[in-house]
């Protein structure tokens, strides 16, 4: 990994010695207390030597208490409930109210300095408090790797990626935009259950405002269409993200496509079961060359242009994507399987 990693392993057990809960038993997630004691340890890491003024109270039962939930709607009530009732001195500017992919948020603290672009799993929410007692602006975005679009879009001082250790088995690839097409894709499958409109609870300079509007205006009509200002702006700034927004409109009617481009925006090596299922969507017709320029640079993202381009005729496109894939991650059972199919049809 890259040198900075911060691995809070030794802290998290002197805390326990010491009293501390890391764990109550109850829920699968770490506790709201231990996520703070984690972050406190990480500050100095980040340039933060200011004493850190807490703008919210924290709790052990600031949980869902997961494991004893039987059915998954109470579990996604439940951590609505505890993401946006705990009393904080620190304001929503925008939140998408999803769980998981497209949970965005965008919190404002007047107390705070600079801004920071968080990125994390649902473990991160019980460290967003924290963030947002340290920070002026705190954008939280849902996900396993640090998405280079968004960090061009909010330009934060400080950028902090959150990764539980499971995730390592298939360590992620970032893929520029999947935080904006995650909540489009969002927003479409929660319509009328979700909203990325949420009004600030106090006024808000400018700067802050500006990067609210900006995600309370990713849709037009809360159903994942994609709005005229935001698309404006991408094309401005990113030309080649805002022509895979553009194109996502076909997929939000098929369930199958969602699902296949879900799988590839999750940015995961290797994973033979992920290559196996989105190829299957290929053979069957839910992608095709006509979805090519949504497909991203993943290493499935590859294969599957691979797979699209070979179906659609066009040979000597799907080896110079062959060339990018052994470039970027090197060989593998299918890469190799390509290789031979190219030689064999040249």
């Amino acid at each position: 990994m890259a040198p900075g990693y911060h691995y809070p392993l030794e802290e998290l057990r002197d805390y326990k010695a010491q009293g501390g809960t890391v764990y109550t038993g109850r829920d699968s997630h770490w506790t709201q207390p231990a996520a703070l004691e984690c972050y406190k340890t990480l500050r100095g890491r980040i340039g933060r030597t200011r004493d850190l003024d807490l703008a919210y109270q924290p709790s052990l039962d600031s949980e869902t208490g997961d494991l004893s939930i039987g059915s998954y709607h109470d579990v996604v009530n439940a951590e609505r409930r505890r993401m946006f009732g705990q009393e904080t001195s620190y304001f929503n500017v925008f939140a998408s109210l999803i769980l998981n992919h497209g949970n965005v948020l965008v919190l404002y603290n007047p107390k705070g300095k600079g801004r920071c672009l968080a990125f994390g799993t649902s473990f991160s929410t019980r460290l967003v408090p924290a963030y947002a007692s340290d920070f002026e602006e705190v954008v939280f975005c849902y996900g396993t790797t640090v998405d280079p679009a968004m960090v061009q879009l909010v330009k934060p001082d400080c950028v902090i990626s959150e990764l539980p250790e499971r995730f390592l088995h298939f360590p992620s690839y970032s893929v520029e935009g999947s935080t904006l097409i995650s909540l489009l894709l969002g927003l479409h499958d929660h319509k009328g259950k979700s909203t990325a409109q949420i009004t600030a609870q106090t006024s808000v300079p400018n700067h802050v405002a500006e990067l609210g509007a900006f995600f309370a205006g990713v849709n037009a009509r809360a159903m994942g269409h994609p709005a005229l200002h935001l698309m404006r702006q991408l094309e401005q700034e990113m030309p080649d993200l805002a022509e895979r927004v553009a194109l996502l409109a076909p997929f939000l009617g098929e369930p199958m496509q969602k699902a296949a481009l879900r799988l590839l925006l999750s940015g995961q090596f290797y994973n033979r079961g992920l290559v196996a299922q989105v190829s299957k969507f290929v053979d069957d017709g839910l992608l095709d060359i006509g979805k090519l320029a949504l497909v991203p640079n993943s290493e499935a993202g590859l294969l599957t242009q691979i797979r699209i381009l070979i179906r659609a005729g066009l040979n000597i496109r799907a080896a110079e994507r062959l060339e990018h894939l052994f470039a970027q991650f090197g060989t593998g059972v299918e890469a190799d399987y390509y290789a031979t199919l190219l030689r064999r049809l040249a």
